[in-house]
């Protein structure tokens, strides 16, 4: 009797350290979202600084050929922003990259 208390208690405890780790790891992966105002700023800081390496005398073909593709898309990215009013996560991430890139001292 003694035994199938200690294990019920057992499992109790464990059961309550599952379920706690399980709600941590829950808020953990649940997607952050922006607001509009922050896609858009984020649209907008993307956009200059890429026509800033595009219109740099200084910069090599390859490098303006590349801003030229990437303002065309980021272009794209905003009529499908402003019709839309939201974009995919992926699509996000990729305009955080171009910000980060184009400011990174490489490019920017």
């Amino acid at each position: 009797m003694d035994t199938q208390r200690i294990i019920r208690s057992r499992f109790q405890v464990s059961n309550t350290i599952m379920k706690k780790t399980y709600k941590e790891f829950q808020e953990q992966v649940l997607e952050k979202t922006l607001s509009p105002e922050d896609t858009d700023d984020f649209i907008d800081k993307s956009i200059e600084g890429v026509t800033a390496i595009k219109n740099d005398k200084k910069r090599n073909k390859e490098d303006v050929s590349t801003a030229k593709s990437v303002l065309k898309w980021l272009q794209g990215v905003r009529a499908t922003f402003e019709k839309e009013g939201s974009l995919h996560p992926s699509t996000v991430l990729s305009i955080m990259k171009t910000v980060a890139g184009v400011s990174s001292g490489r490019y920017g």
